[in-house]
């Protein structure tokens, strides 16, 4: 798996999975996995070969887990710079037919470009969603 590169101030940061894995833990890993893929193909639509800069992005998830969550703040600092917003009411890619939640994100750069991603219907079996509703 590829890194991440990302600028922050004068520095380009390269992250791994890996480094986010360490950061999270164990809990979530497919939130996880899933939201640094999401990560990588936003900036590869938004910036192509660019390196972006953490100051100029902003994120809206539809999933409030922290997997999720964890990925998007390490490598875009977006929660703690207050442009990282959870809308489990998102119309996109309402899969889990016990609750409201989003698998769909929307990354936003400063210049007004934004990309969704979203997962597809099948991506995730349905007994995922049982072994939620279970905790």
């Amino acid at each position: 798996m590829s890194v991440i590169c990302i600028r922050d101030r004068k520095e380009v940061l390269e992250i791994s999975y890996s480094d986010v894995k360490k950061y999270h833990g164990s809990v979530a890993l497919m939130a996880v996995a899933v939201g640094y893929r999401t990560l990588q193909a936003a900036f590869a639509e938004l910036y192509g070969e660019e390196v972006p800069n953490r100051k100029d992005i902003s994120i809206m998830s539809g999933h409030a887990g922290p997997g999720f969550r964890d990925v998007f703040e390490f490598v875009t600092r977006a929660l703690t710079r207050g442009v990282y917003t959870v809308n489990v009411e998102y119309p996109v890619a309402q899969h889990d037919p016990y609750r409201p939640q989003s698998y769909a994100y929307v990354i936003s750069t400063a210049d007004g470009k934004a990309v969704e991603a979203a997962l597809r219907q099948d991506f995730l079996p349905s007994a995922f969603y049982e072994y939620l509703k279970k905790g």
